[in-house]
């Protein structure tokens, strides 16, 4: 039920974009509609397609108490059945929380820059063998923290309905338990070290650069 709420919210964002109130229109500037958004709500359809971590469906709220100052949280958990088809993973559990406060460079300007903090918790399965053995399932638990400085550009489609387009550069924490680890020296599916480093136990550190779509529908203009 809560998957299709979810796409009905990005149905219903563009079937709403006709309406008028949130940006007052302008034909010079910086951007085609000058900002008068309070509060937003969003949801990340990039996120369902995520073939490294699973796909998940992800929404918030973003508040601007200026129009120079930005403040958003989006909460989402993973879709086990379309995780199963565009990764190895299966029976996928979880949740993931994203919050960022950031800066536009003018009042009515389209980019911003700011700090943005994941948090994801992911349980699921994997099919794996080594060799002369009959192939076995070995279970992961994952927990990240990801701490990210972002600069962002702001599309605006209609008066109420804009496109954040986010670029994402900073450093991940890993936590990763596996309870087949000791296997993975000798596995015949995962033996490249690229794909075995998503699974193996361990604690470490890692850069992270990523690329996120927001689309938000303003629901409370200024």
């Amino acid at each position: 039920m809560h998957k299709l709420l979810f796409l009905s919210f990005i149905l219903f964002t563009f079937v709403a974009s006709s309406q008028q109130g949130a940006y007052a229109y302008r034909p010079r500037g910086f951007r085609k509609y000058e900002p008068s958004e309070r509060i937003a709500i969003g949801v990340s359809p990039l996120a369902l397609l995520d073939f490294y971590n699973g796909a998940s469906y992800k929404g918030g709220i973003s508040f601007k108490p200026v129009k120079i100052l930005r403040f958003t949280a989006d909460f989402g958990s993973y879709w086990p059945q379309l995780t199963k088809i565009i990764t190895p993973w299966n029976d996928i559990q979880g949740y993931n929380f994203r919050a960022s406060a950031g800066l536009y460079l003018s009042y009515t300007g389209d980019i911003s820059f700011g700090f943005e903090y994941q948090y994801k918790t992911q349980s699921f399965n994997y099919t794996d063998s080594v060799p002369n053995q009959p192939s076995f399932v070995g279970n992961v638990n994952k927990l990240v923290h990801v701490f990210n400085l972002y600069v962002s550009y702001d599309w605006d489609l209609t008066r109420r309905v804009y496109v954040e387009l986010r670029f994402n550069f900073g450093v991940r924490y890993r936590d990763i338990t596996n309870d087949q680890s000791a296997q993975l020296e000798n596995s015949v599916n995962w033996h490249d070290s690229l794909n075995q480093g998503r699974i193996t136990q361990g604690k470490n550190f890692l850069a992270n650069v990523n690329f996120a779509v927001r689309l938000n529908y303003v629901i409370w203009p200024e």
